[in-house]
């Protein structure tokens, strides 16, 4: 165990207590959160001005120019239902960051202060850093709607009404946008980042157990399902993307490798765990055995018993050690649900794929 700087001693039952101490629940993984207003109420309020927005953006538009209603639903739909759930998405993060850290935190072999300015750095956002990603979604946005050419069949204006509040407005809903999408990826990189680093520090691996490092793989499958979210969303209100599959294919590599590389230092400290219980299971093994061969009469009797039973149960050991997960999760099958999980969108297109090639077809002749 590792002692506290109180002097203490850090277990699975005072563990929780830590989050309170170190105050993790104060840190902001967004610059949102330092708003002096309620959180839920923010969200609810960002929607909405978004919701307004679209209907706004969609009503001053020129008849001309304007989309199918249920086109114009879907893609405002999108709009509003992708800043809300990012919002809601860094707030859960933050929550179930720190009951993972808190759990975790006997796992780690490392001093107090040490894991704590890891997991400061994990929750708490870089307000120098987020201000910068939201002057690059301004940027961004300013050469989308006013610099790049337009399409032909769009408003000649860039989409953009004639009144410059209005243009604010529309203008101000997509640069959040934008600023919400960075701020994923940045906490999504900056969490992985995190978790990675503490994955490399001496842990403490049971070969027979690896529950006290399960919420390494919980975390892990938290943050990476973040780009999931982003997916499904325009999935399920748009349908599918009919030439986009490599985005899909892209992404879904992106999120196996948010899921697995932030816990290769654990998962090279479980395989060494494991060779090092094999070792000495083959060496007492290799002992038995040679007591057996050198004569019939060295072991005879109740010895002879004994070190049957011994070889048995360390075979038996043996099985068992090889069967234990070299992941931080439960079993295999938990394994393989995080990896369905995060690989649900490509699953997805590629079954409807495989429809549109080879059921359709089949039904329309």
């Amino acid at each position: 165990m590792i002692e506290k700087s109180v002097g203490s001693v850090i277990t699975p039952e005072t563990a929780p207590n830590l989050a309170a101490q170190t105050g993790w629940r104060a840190c902001s993984m967004l610059a949102l959160e330092r708003l002096p207003v309620p959180y839920p109420l923010l969200v609810l309020g960002i929607g909405l001005y978004a919701a307004a927005e679209q209907a706004l953006e969609h009503v001053t538009a020129p008849p001309a120019y304007r989309y199918p209603p249920n086109e114009v639903l879907g893609q405002g739909a999108v709009v509003v239902i992708l800043m809300m759930y990012i919002l809601i998405y860094l707030a859960m993060l933050k929550r179930r960051a720190v009951i993972g850290l808190t759990r975790l935190r006997p796992a780690v072999e490392i001093g107090d202060q040490e894991y704590i300015g890891y997991a400061r750095r994990m929750l708490n956002a870089n307000p120098r850093f987020e201000a910068g990603l939201f002057a690059v979604s301004v940027v961004v946005n300013y050469i989308l709607f006013f610099v790049l050419p337009v399409d032909p069949q769009m408003r000649t204006d860039g989409g953009m009404p004639d009144s410059l509040a209005l243009s604010l407005i529309f203008l101000s809903v997509y640069v959040l946008l934008g600023w919400l999408l960075l701020t994923l990826v940045y906490t999504s990189v900056r969490f992985a980042q995190g978790l990675s680093i503490l994955a490399r520090k001496p842990l403490e691996v049971n070969v027979f157990d690896p529950g006290n490092l399960v919420p390494f793989g919980e975390l892990s499958l938290l943050h990476s399902l973040a780009a999931v979210g982003l997916l499904f969303i325009p999935l399920l209100l748009l349908g599918m993307p009919q030439r986009a599959g490599f985005i899909l294919i892209g992404l879904a590599v992106f999120s196996l490798a948010a899921l697995f590389i932030p816990l290769l230092g654990v998962h090279r400290q479980m395989d060494a765990a494991k060779a090092q219980a094999l070792d000495q299971i083959y060496a007492q093994l290799m002992d038995g055995h040679r007591k057996l061969m050198e004569c019939d009469t060295c072991v005879e009797g109740n010895e002879l018993d004994e070190l049957a039973s011994r070889m048995s149960l360390l075979s038996n050991l043996r099985e068992l050690v090889l069967k234990s997960p070299s992941w931080p999760f439960r079993d295999i099958a938990a394994l393989l649900r995080a990896i369905l999980a995060v690989a649900s969108p490509f699953i997805i297109y590629f079954i409807q794929k495989l429809i549109d090639v080879f059921v359709v077809p089949t039904l329309t002749h």
